[in-house]
């Protein structure tokens, strides 16, 4: 997850770097965009697979359908959530300027990503109190 949540920043601060990378190299913006649209497409499906097996590591076997509940839940919370990049984008003006408000979402997820400790194997589980 740590590695897929660094593919999605990398890929966020060249996107906002855009015009800068298409004045340095002479290409155009658009073909730049589709090289890192390949580079962010491949943090997309690796997030949420990756996250999803962390979640079945994490959660007690005899808990594992309501913590996947609980998951599937808060992922449609972060789905709706997403959706505020638009009314972000509107309340300041500028769509580059909103890729650091996201930005700035993906590093505090990795910031807290890096203090969860998981077992050591696949087959250790969390101890039930």
């Amino acid at each position: 997850v740590q590695a897929s949540l660094l593919v999605w920043i990398v890929a966020i601060a060249l996107i906002y770097q855009l015009p800068s990378l298409a004045a340095v190299t002479g290409w155009d913006q658009k073909q730049i965009f589709f090289g890192i649209a390949l580079l962010a497409g491949t943090g997309l499906g690796s997030t949420q697979s990756s996250s999803r097996a962390i979640v079945g590591i994490l959660s007690p076997k005899d808990e594992s359908g309501e913590v996947f509940g609980y998951w599937g839940f808060f992922m449609k919370i972060a789905t709706i959530l997403g959706m505020g990049f638009g009314l972000a984008s509107d309340a300041l003006d500028s769509r580059r300027q909103a890729l650091v408000l996201v930005l700035g979402f993906f590093v505090v997820g990795l910031a807290l990503l890096s203090r969860l400790k998981l077992p050591q194997s696949l087959t250790e589980r969390p101890k039930t109190p």
